[in-house]
């Protein structure tokens, strides 16, 4: 062998008549005993007629088997693990490989090697930020008021429409001004909340159950056509019909929020609640837990970042742009710059990850990967406990009947448990960050990732 370039060699293996003769003979043997042909029973076929119709096959068969032998014992002997896949320097085609087995071959190919990757950034002296978000009262108050919201209720008023009602109309087709015969009538429902239209708005609070009113159904919601044709008027995307509609205001809706009381606080049904102030306190310590969740993952993405940056990993670009194109078959164009430049950062990560799930002897089992999936389908039904065990059971087994899903979530899971670890070894400094000053950096850290990824 000898180095084209750092990590990337050259290949010599020759094969001799005494290393693969025997073994071809076997298997023609073998062949022979077993062969059934017309006109001659089991066993009896000529070896001539053997070696015509599966000499070629078991000579190419025989010699693959000894260049995979052959380059292993090279490997061994080297101390040297590959990267990616041999690259034939000559194409050695079956047509180059004969029958005659007083041949000698002599085969050539470039080797990529692993380089040895000496992983920085994670030692008791890397220190990271983890930030600790600080939760405004004002969205303790929203989510209150939110919460009071769902639970009030709907009563019909005689008032004018204010912001948060629903207003109902008896809305006919207008066209040219005038209402269309045998146009779309059906009752119309206006959320005031999400009416495009401020003109329309501004009617609407000088309008109360009894008045007519006139208004552009496109300008009703910030939603496109299709989806206002089928969900407000019930009409098909291709079906002919005009914007404008009239009608009478024939009730108006306005939702009473409960009233945050000693009675509404039993109705929670949560022990940990007994008052507004753990209430708040509640309040408060389910958006920590999902700031913490959205911190860590800064965290991590911060430590991917120094990790990618300050580990050295050398490969040799030359054999890795050659054998990806080699991959190629003839109709498709060479690598781009850009795409290769992605490849190279991928298979970067790639063996530094591998590197770090040795050192932690990281591993993911089938029933993890299938616990993963059963708790996805809990959340996809809202964590509904009514499902029951069979029920996400069969769903989870049936989910890991797909590769590519059990690929991925294998992959969330290893992630998960590496820099589980990573965050175990090194020094983290708590820092704490106001909502919007946290908003920020997440999409800093966004715009990395996109820059990152080209």
């Amino acid at each position: 062998s000898k180095e084209l370039s750092p990590l990337h060699i050259e290949v010599d293996l020759t094969i001799e008549p005494s290393d693969y003769k025997a073994d071809f003979e076997k298997s023609i043997k073998e062949m022979k005993n077993t062969a059934q042909m017309k006109g001659f029973r089991k066993g009896t076929v000529p070896q001539h007629i053997i070696m015509k119709f599966y000499g070629k096959e078991k000579i190419y068969s025989t010699i693959q088997d000894k260049i995979q032998k052959g380059i292993q014992s090279f490997f061994e002997e080297q101390n040297i693990s590959p990267l990616a896949d041999l690259l034939p320097l000559h194409d050695e085609d079956q047509e180059k490989i004969t029958t005659d087995t007083s041949k000698t071959y002599h085969f050539k190919f470039e080797l990529g090697q692993k380089p040895k990757v000496n992983v920085k950034g994670i030692s008791s002296t890397d220190s990271y930020t983890q930030y600790k978000v600080q939760v405004a009262e004002s969205k303790v108050d929203e989510a209150i008021t939110n919460l009071l919201k769902r639970q009030g209720s709907n009563e019909e008023v005689d008032d004018k429409a204010i912001p948060g009602d629903l207003i109902y109309v008896d809305a006919k087709e207008l066209v040219n001004g005038e209402i269309k015969e045998n146009g779309i009538q059906k009752i119309i429902i206006l959320s005031f909340d999400d009416i495009i239209d401020a003109s329309l708005q501004e009617t609407l609070q000088q309008s109360k159950k009894g008045d007519s009113i006139t208004f552009d159904i496109y300008k009703s919601e910030d939603k496109p056509r299709e989806f206002i044709n089928k969900h407000l008027l019930g009409q098909e995307d291709d079906e002919e019909h005009g914007p404008m509609f009239q009608g009478p205001i024939v009730k108006v809706m306005r939702l009473t929020p409960a009233t945050l009381d000693e009675e509404f606080i039993k109705k929670l049904e949560l022990p940990q609640i007994t008052d507004e102030d753990s209430l708040r306190e509640d309040i408060r310590k389910q958006f920590s837990q999902m700031n913490d969740k959205d911190a860590v993952d800064i965290l991590n993405t911060e430590i991917y970042f120094t990790i990618n940056h300050d580990t050295e990993v050398p490969l040799p670009e030359e054999f890795l742009r050659k054998a990806i194109n080699f991959q190629q078959t003839k109709s498709e164009t060479p690598i781009t710059d850009d795409d290769f430049k992605s490849y190279v950062r991928a298979l970067k990560w790639e063996l530094i990850r591998n590197e770090l799930m040795v050192k932690y002897d990281i591993k993911v089992t089938r029933e993890e990967i299938k616990l993963e999936f059963i708790k996805k389908i809990y959340g996809y039904f809202g964590g509904s406990q009514q499902l029951g065990y069979d029920f996400m059971d069969n769903m989870a087994e049936n989910l890991m009947k797909d590769k590519k899903q059990v690929e991925q979530t294998a992959d969330e899971l290893i992630g998960n448990k590496l820099f589980g670890k990573i965050r175990e070894d090194i020094t983290i400094i708590e820092e704490p960050i106001s909502e919007e000053a946290f908003s920020e950096k997440a999409k800093e850290i966004s715009e990395k990732i996109k820059e990152l990824n080209g």
